[in-house]
């Protein structure tokens, strides 16, 4: 498992986006394992044949054709176990462990047979012979680095058994040439190794990011379908909101992408801003500070709150509603999310986020306001008494003249049950009735 570790550690995702990534690289490297092993087993093959016809051209063909068989059998085996691969794999944790397992002893087994070769081989062969298995062998460790380095563990399970063969059959021999060639054989198997772990770290690299990618949308899909929750239920405001979402729906979002820099200069903005008034290209091009469409008086809390820790450096989205000043000097009111763009050392380099039209929405939240205001007015002006209660016969308010005649303060009768501060008796029998709200 260090083999994925190490390489997810060094991008520092969020905590969200980490979780469960571990468990899923190793997923990854099973299903590639036995993705890329097929094509190689197929070219062994051939290779297999090669060697064969090779050996019996100077020694007894017993051994080489009994080697071969062993090899034909072991190959098929190994593709019939990716065919089952195919159908049965299942991307967990414990699946992958068991598949991993079985593909490590495929691949020790594969090797002794491969580093098996050693045994047929023989001083008094012909030069070319010996060089033209030596070359087989360093291209079947080369091949395999393909498909096997993709967990490192496995190619060095392959690659140990042929390294012995090479390097101890010219150090027997007992003469220097071949003592040499021993050593070489030695040293070209160590730089190998060392290219498969380049190779293995590349391709961790990828998963790790294709990984995250993966971790990130879908968290970003979770928090939208979330948002469009909350807007719908929303119900002072239920038909603008039903109206808000269809618009979200057919393309009025307007997306963007800012440095993470003074003013968050815009690298990218959707051509649909047009709706404001503005020109995408116009934006890009001149690299116009986002700052500089926010209204004065909303800019310093828009930007303290996603530049400081306490806003979206320390969070992974910000929501935030703002006013922003258009070319003709209009003002709109907008709806921003937004989220932090890492690259690989963890630190914050662009924003990116979308922008919603709520001006209407805002407008008649302000008029709400106002006709409350006036409705209080009202009440407090009238002759009469008033009193207002809940649902449930609560009292809400009251006006001064209510005040008089009850003899209760507003502040000390509210949400008191109605018939506690005030009751209605019948004017000729003198009998209490009952409560007139319920």
């Amino acid at each position: 498992m260090e083999d994925t570790v190490s390489i997810v550690s060094q991008t520092k995702p969020s905590v969200a986006v980490k979780s469960g990534i571990d468990s899923r690289m190793r997923a990854e490297q099973v299903r590639l394992l036995y993705t890329l092993a097929l094509p190689m087993l197929l070219a062994s093959l051939v290779v297999t044949a090669v060697v064969i016809g090779v050996i019996i051209d100077v020694s007894d063909p017993v051994l080489p054709l009994v080697w071969g068989g062993f090899q034909f059998v072991f190959t098929l085996l190994r593709i019939a176990l990716i065919s089952v691969f195919k159908r049965a794999y299942k991307s967990t944790k414990q699946n992958a462990d068991k598949w991993l397992a079985a593909y490590f002893i495929g691949t020790v087994v594969s090797g002794m047979l491969w580093g098996s070769l050693a045994l047929f081989l023989d001083a008094t062969w012909p030069t070319a012979h010996l060089i033209m298995i030596y070359i087989v062998m360093t291209g079947v460790m080369v091949a395999a680095i393909a498909a096997n380095a993709v967990v490192y563990r496995a190619y060095l399970l392959f690659m140990f058994p042929m390294m012995v063969g090479m390097s101890v059959w010219p150090l027997l021999q007992g003469e220097t040439a071949y003592t040499v060639i021993g050593a070489l054989a030695l040293l070209l198997s160590v730089i190998i190794m060392l290219l498969a772990r380049t190779y293995n770290q590349t391709i961790l690299r990828v998963l790790a990011l294709r990984l995250e990618n993966g971790e990130l949308a879908e968290q970003l899909l979770a928090r939208n379908k979330e948002i469009t929750k909350q807007i719908r239920a929303h119900e002072s405001t239920q038909e603008e909101l039903k109206r808000e979402r269809q618009l979200f729906l057919e393309g009025p979002v307007v997306l963007f992408r800012c440095k993470a820099i003074k003013g968050w200069p815009i690298e990218y903005i959707s051509p649909n801003v047009i709706q404001f008034g503005l020109n995408f290209e116009t934006l890009v091009e001149d690299h116009t500070l986002y700052a500089s469409l926010v209204h004065s008086d909303d800019r310093d809390r828009v930007m303290l709150a996603e530049m400081t820790e306490q806003g979206i450096f320390g969070m992974p989205y910000l929501e935030m509603d703002y006013r922003i000043v258009l070319p003709d000097k209009r003002i709109r009111w907008i709806y921003s999310y937004t989220i932090p763009v890492y690259n690989a050392n963890g630190d914050v380099t662009h924003f990116d986020g979308y922008l919603l039209d709520i001006t209407t929405l805002k407008l008649t939240e302000h008029a709400l306001a106002r006709e409350k205001e006036r409705a209080q007015v009202t009440l407090y002006s009238i002759g009469d008494a008033v009193i207002t209660t809940d649902v449930d016969g609560r009292i809400e308010t009251m006006n001064p003249v209510a005040e008089q005649l009850t003899g209760w303060s507003l502040e000390e009768a509210k949400s008191m049950p109605l018939t506690s501060a005030y009751q209605i008796g019948d004017e000729e029998t003198g009998e209490m009735l009952g409560d007139p709200v319920l």
